[in-house]
């Protein structure tokens, strides 16, 4: 009998090494799962103890409700399998395969999900740039424009441009042009836009960012609010609500005021 439960022990030993070693090698941050695992891999066997499942299970902490954090569920989740994994004859229906896919799937669309946002993040830069070079490129023209029509300047509308105009100091910018949005991971948002359009209004002195939330089951927004302030035509914006449905939107302001807002987005983080 002695024998026997030396043998049961060390397979609980082993069970909780494996389970350490693929939390490990998988790159999840799980530290009671990597604490409890160490520390029962590492235990002497004590032959003759009646209840020697409390080796794990002692160890772990224990949550009063199912967490709410994705980090908390995940760690939950190598608990519950490391636990099964050890105390199979304690725990005869839970379905440890089905477990284990599950966990695999979400695993699989987290990972997919950091490359998507990476990607996306290129994507963006990548436009960015080729707007930077655009946008050079058309300054460039119209300044040589404005040098060839001289005094001339009604004709610079035969290509979509004007005569320069110089807005007064009071007034206030023209409106952001073109906002856009990039989830970045939980709770973080990124968003760009364009500068208003040469001659809409004065120069930009800063933008402001403002959000307003759509109340839990629906209904009318609520009142829009300043969440950030951006000195260029981008800007990142972290410990956002997540799971309403939320709205931004951009002015640009001066000492002569704010400008008309820019157009909305709509996200849900």
């Amino acid at each position: 009998m002695a024998k026997s439960i030396y043998f049961t022990t060390k397979s609980v030993c082993f069970a909780a090494k494996s389970v350490y070693f693929i939390a490990k090698s998988i790159g999840i941050t799980a530290k009671s799962i990597d604490f409890t695992a160490k520390k029962v891999a590492k235990r002497p066997v004590k032959a003759g103890k009646a209840r020697y499942k409390f080796l794990i299970l002692r160890s772990l902490r224990k949550m009063a409700q199912f967490p709410k954090a994705e980090a908390d569920v995940s760690a939950l989740a190598m608990s519950m399998m490391a636990g099964y994994s050890a105390h199979v004859a304690d725990f005869p229906s839970a379905n440890i395969p089905a477990l284990g896919t599950a966990y695999s799937a979400y695993y699989t669309a987290r990972n997919a999900q950091t490359d998507a946002m990476a990607a996306a993040q290129i994507a963006t830069e990548a436009k960015n740039t080729a707007l930077d070079a655009l946008e050079e490129t058309m300054r460039a023209e119209l300044k040589k424009s404005e040098v060839d029509v001289g005094n001339d300047g009604e004709k610079l509308e035969y290509i979509g441009w004007g005569p320069k105009s110089a807005p007064s100091p009071s007034t206030p910018p023209g409106q952001p042009r073109n906002l856009e949005s990039v989830i970045q991971g939980a709770g973080t948002l990124f968003l760009d836009w364009k500068a208003p359009a040469r001659g809409t209004g004065g120069t930009v002195r800063t933008y402001i960012i403002e959000r307003r939330e759509q109340p839990a089951g629906g209904g009318e927004f609520g009142v829009w609010s300043q969440v950030g302030i951006a000195m260029e035509s981008e800007t990142s914006l972290a410990n956002q609500p997540r799971g309403p449905q939320l709205e931004y939107r951009v002015k640009a302001v001066n000492v002569g005021g704010e400008s008309i807002p820019s157009n909305t987005v709509a996200v849900v983080l």
